[in-house]
């Protein structure tokens, strides 16, 4: 089901299920923000920093054994 880490295909949007949303703030570093559409209702999300072009955070949605143990994956990275 195409879980696990993000695959370079992702920047090209081959799929056409990537939208940037713009720049959003993450430990007071801004950050160009994307919205990548995936198996469920809600959106992933991808921000990479403005000055140094590093991930800033990955938040994607996930569950445990079934769809009604929502636990939502988000890492916010440090892109010194």
């Amino acid at each position: 089901y195409g879980c696990g880490p993000l695959g370079p295909q992702w920047l090209s949007n081959a799929t056409g299920n990537m939208q940037y949303i713009g720049i959003q703030t993450f430990n007071g570093q801004p950050g160009d923000t994307w919205s990548i559409k995936g198996q469920s209702v809600r959106p992933n999300f991808y921000s990479q920093s403005v000055a140094t072009g590093r991930p800033c955070q990955v938040d994607g949605y996930n569950y445990l054994h079934n769809r009604s143990e929502q636990v939502d994956n988000q890492y916010i990275f440090d892109p010194g």
